[in-house]
């Protein structure tokens, strides 16, 4: 795919635009949106990439084939083969299905208990760089994922919105994503996403706009941003994708930051969806009290916070 600019690029996706490095922010005063601090000071600013997957939904869809799996093949076996067959469905056709079945379950379970609680981010502006902490993930669960490092100088990276469309036949769904990419790079290994699955672009200038700003000017010019609680209970799980209706403290929180247009979008959203999001809240308290914490490898994790 090729941006506007001309540079060939390797995300999948439709490029919006091409994000400004000189400080000016399009929304005035840059704020990042709330959950994205892990932590800010004069040295450091660690922006969180948690909510980049998913989390719950895989081990959710995992359990649910699980069922599906076992009960359609009972359904199978009853449909599509005799009595006096059965027993050859099960000794030819049950290993195939069982063997795709597990796959498919053992990958989503994977996905949602093996990659790490978060994928953080360290912009270092004393030494001017940007450290990226990723655990790969392929569609074969039976290799091992590595953790890596890796890292950019921040004068060489440009940020880009793209954005992702679809169709699900009732609803039109639409979400913008931010992408860091190494101008000098032409591979994959040249970029990646800050932040991703966002209604709109605002969220994407203000989170840029604020790095920006943090890297020239520090802690002292930009607005005081309050890390993310990472505590992982029931409650807070539970209501992770639909915080506004969260009765503690984080959903006061949050709807005192909504807008009318927030509510008039999210409101109608979550009440035809909450069915699904609550179990999905389940399942994302498991994940994230079972999948690997982050671990900095101990040279770059020196290496990154210091001045």
């Amino acid at each position: 795919m090729i941006s506007a600019d001309g540079r060939t690029n390797l995300i999948a996706g439709r490029w919006v635009e091409d994000l400004p490095k000189d400080g000016a922010a399009y929304w005035g005063s840059p704020k990042l949106p709330a959950e994205l601090v892990n932590r800010i000071d004069d040295v450091v600013l660690e922006i969180s990439r948690s909510s980049i997957i998913m989390r719950g939904g895989p081990l959710l869809f995992a359990i649910l084939g699980l069922f599906c799996f076992f009960a359609c093949f009972l359904l199978l076996i009853k449909i599509a083969f005799p009595l006096d067959s059965e027993v050859i469905a099960v000794v030819f056709v049950f290993p195939v299905l069982l063997l795709g079945a597990s796959w498919i379950v053992f990958l989503l379970f994977k996905t949602d208990l093996g990659i790490s609680s978060d994928r953080p981010v360290r912009f270092n502006r004393a030494l001017k760089k940007i450290y990226v902490y990723e655990h790969s993930y392929s569609l074969n669960p039976f290799r091992e994922w590595l953790v890596t490092v890796r890292v950019f100088d921040w004068s060489d990276v440009d940020a880009k919105i793209y954005c992702y469309k679809g169709f699900t036949g009732k609803v039109y769904m639409q979400r913008f994503s931010l992408w860091l990419i190494d101008r000098g790079r032409s591979d994959v290994s040249g970029c990646f996403q800050l932040m991703g699955n966002w209604p709109t672009t605002k969220e994407m200038h203000d989170a840029w706009d604020y790095c920006v700003e943090y890297m020239e000017s520090g802690v002292s010019g930009v607005p005081a941003c309050e890390p993310r609680n990472q505590d992982v209970t029931f409650r807070r799980s539970l209501f992770h994708y639909m915080r506004m209706f969260d009765p503690a403290k984080d959903g006061e929180k949050m709807r005192s930051r909504m807008t009318a247009g927030d509510w008039s979008f999210n409101l109608p959203f979550l009440l035809l969806t909450f069915w699904l999001f609550l179990p999905m809240g389940v399942a994302h308290y498991f994940a994230m009290r079972f999948s690997p914490a982050v671990k900095w490898p101990e040279a770059v994790d020196n290496e990154s916070l210091s001045n």
